[in-house]
C-alpha cells in the first residue's frame, strides 16, 4: 500500500522535503524527536520567535522567495507548550499547483498558535484539517506523534499515530496511507527514493535514537545529489528533541547557497521564551566547519 500507482506519469524531480519523527522508548531519552530536511528553490530563510497577540508563543522556520518583508511562509515550528510540527508539500497531487505556500503555511500557523498537545489536535481534527489545502504534516509532543495526510477534497484526510507504526513516522512528497493513495497522480522518483531511504535508516538502526544518529540522517547522501535526503536542493535542516524529562532542544542548520551558512543550538527553556524576533547564530566558518557548497553536497562532521 505504500507504493505509487504504476500509471502515474514520471516527472524529473521535486524540490521538496523529507520529514520524520520517533517517540517513546525508540529514543535514548524517551519523549519526541522530530526532524526535517527542507528542500526548496527558495533561497532566504530565518528563525523567528513569535509572540502572537492571541495564542501560544512559538519559534518557526520561515522562508520566502526573495529577501523582502514580510516573510509569510513557515515550514516547521515548535511552541512554548511543547507542540512541534514539520511539513511536506503534497507534490504527487497536481491540485497542489493551484495553492501557494501561504495556503500550506496557514494550517501550521493555526495549529502552533492554538494547541498545546497532540491530544488537543485530535480532539479538534475535523475543525483543523477539513479546511486545509492538500498537505502533509507530522505533529508531535513528548507523549505521541501524528502523521497527517490531507487530500484534495474537504473532509478527506487520514491520520497515523506513531504508536501504531513501531514508534516512528516518516514522509516525503507522495501519499502513503492506503485510503489516500489514489491521490498520487504524479510520480517523482526522488520522493520514492527518499521515502525508502529514511524508512531504511529508521527501521534498521539497532540503537536507541540520539541526536548524533538523527543528525547523520540529515547528512545522508546515499543516492547522490538529486535523490538523497541531503541533496542539491536542501536549504535547511531541523531537529527538535523533547525528552521525557528535561528541557527541549532545537538544532537548525541553514544550507542555502544564497545566504551564509548558519547553525543554531537552542535550549527551549523558560529563559528562551523571553526571546522575540529573528534569531542570529554562530557562523559555521568560525567553528571550522566547511562553508557554502554548490551542487556537490558534502557531509558535515558536526556532532553534539
Amino acid at each position: 500500500p505504500l507504493s505509487f500507482l504504476c500509471a502515474s506519469p514520471v516527472l524529473p524531480l521535486t524540490t521538496n522535503c523529507t520529514t520524520w519523527a520517533s517517540i517513546g522508548d525508540r529514543n535514548a531519552n524517551g519523549g519526541l524527536i522530530i526532524a526535517k530536511n527542507r528542500d526548496s528553490s527558495a533561497g532566504y530563510e530565518y528563525l523567528q520567535v513569535v509572540h502572537p497577540q492571541k495564542g501560544i508563543p512559538y519559534i518557526g522556520l520561515f522562508y520566502n522567495e526573495t529577501r523582502q518583508h514580510p516573510y509569510p511562509y513557515i515550514a516547521a515550528a515548535a511552541n512554548k507548550n511543547g507542540l512541534y510540527i514539520v511539513q511536506n508539500e503534497a507534490a504527487a497531487s497536481p491540485v497542489t499547483a493551484g495553492y501557494s505556500d501561504a495556503n500550506q503555511s496557514s494550517l501550521i500557523y493555526d495549529i502552533i498558535s492554538r494547541y498545546s498537545s497532540v491530544k488537543q489536535v485530535l480532539a479538534n481534527k475535523d475543525k483543523i484539517f477539513t479546511h486545509s489545502s492538500p498537505n502533509f504534516l507530522i505533529i508531535g509532543d513528548k507523549h505521541q506523534a501524528l502523521l497527517v495526510e490531507i487530500g484534495t477534497h474537504k473532509k478527506q484526510y487520514r491520520l497515523l499515530k506513531a504508536t501504531e507504526h513501531g514508534n516512528i513516522l516518516y514522509h516525503t512528497n507522495h501519499y502513503v496511507l492506503p485510503q489516500l493513495i489514489h491521490e498520487n497522480s504524479l510520480f517523482y522518483l526522488d520522493s520514492k527514493m527518499r521515502f525508502a531511504r529514511i524508512k531504511f535508516l529508521m527501521t534498521n538502526e539497532t540503537q536507541p535514537y540520539t541526536f548524533n544518529i538523527v543528525h547523520s540522517w540529515t547528512n545522508d547522501q546515499q543516492d547522490g545529489v538529486i535523490n538523497s535526503i541531503f541533496r542539491e536542493f536542501t536549504v535547511a535542516s531541523w531537529i527538535a528533541i523533547a525528552p521525557k524529562t528535561g528541557d527541549p532542544f532545537l538544532w537548525v542548520r541553514f544550507t542555502s547557497p544564497k545566504q551564509k551558512y548558519q547553525t543554531f543550538r537552542l535550549t527551549l527553556n523558560k529563559q528562551f521564551w523571553q526571546e522575540k524576533g529573528i534569531l542570529s547564530s554562530t557562523w559555521l566558518k568560525k567553528l571550522n566547519i566547511p562553508g557554502p557548497i554548490s551542487t556537490k553536497k558534502q557531509r558535515y562532521n558536526e556532532s553534539i
